[in-house]
């Protein structure tokens, strides 16, 4: 059995889902989820919950933008993933 994480993040009342559309054949299709995935090697769970939120906000490789650097949708993530962090 594969381990792996999913997580629901919370503010001010509201839950981030995704609504996974890019796959065709991902059991998940059309259905809106929490974030997570499988575990890579040697991987804690909360290594792998926060590689998972970058890579499926589309954030992965922004972690040291600038606010202006991001669209608005990255610059609304960015801002519940440093909520959550803080937190």
């Amino acid at each position: 059995m594969r381990q792996t994480t999913l997580c629901y993040l919370k503010q001010n009342g509201r839950v981030l889902m995704l609504h996974r559309v890019k796959k065709e054949e991902d059991e998940n299709a059309g259905k809106w989820i929490g974030i997570g995935g499988h575990f890579e090697e040697g991987e804690s769970p909360e290594d792998c919950v926060c590689r998972e939120f970058l890579e499926e906000t589309g954030l992965t490789g922004k972690r040291e933008s600038l606010p202006c650097q991001l669209s608005g949708g990255q610059q609304q993530r960015a801002a519940i993933a440093r909520a959550i962090a803080a937190s």
